[in-house]
């Protein structure tokens, strides 16, 4: 993400192990920041707490300047989210997003991510691979709403049964137009 100052925020996910993610757990979320343009980077900061697992990271960046990170806890298929208001050099208590869930009990995707883009009213629509119950056997393709507090309720943007979206990607066009 790079904010109106030119700093470059990037969030990854960290662990042992080859490429093609195939990490080995314990796998973390971590978290860098450049102000001179990539020329050098802070340490990392594991955003993801401490003896859990996290995979499918997102990051974006509210009309406030904040930095919003999202994550999946495979172990309990929920996702969270943490908030920084100093480009990342303090944030958040890590935070359940509700009403929402991963799909890894249904298929452990080690591929994805979740997406972030700000529309001109400031606020961060994420999109994502999962479900809206924790009984619910197939994926949706998801979408969520930062107004720079709170999550709105999830929409289902399309179901699937009998496959595995992944990657999905999201645009924003003339301000509020979402692709």
């Amino acid at each position: 993400v790079i904010d109106e100052a030119d700093n470059l925020a990037l969030i990854w996910e960290a662990g042992i192990g080859g490429s093609y993610g195939q990490l080995v757990d314990p796998t973390t979320v971590q978290f860098a920041l450049s102000t001179d343009r990539g020329q050098t980077w802070s340490l990392p900061t594991q955003l993801s707490p401490q003896n859990e697992r996290a995979r499918q990271p997102g990051l974006g960046l509210d009309g406030q300047g904040n930095l919003v990170a999202v994550w999946l806890d495979p172990a309990t298929d929920l996702i969270y989210y943490r908030v920084s208001s100093d480009r990342g050099r303090t944030w958040s208590a890590s935070t359940l997003i509700p009403n929402t869930y991963g799909g890894w009990d249904i298929h452990p995707a080690r591929l994805d991510h979740y997406v972030m883009e700000r529309d001109s009213l400031g606020h961060l629509h994420l999109v994502l691979v999962g479900r809206t119950s924790r009984e619910q056997r197939n994926l949706d393709l998801l979408h969520l709403v930062w107004d720079g507090q709170n999550w709105s309720n999830t929409d289902v943007i399309a179901s699937f049964y009998g496959d595995v979206p992944e990657w999905p990607e999201i645009a924003i066009a003339n301000g509020n137009q979402l692709h």
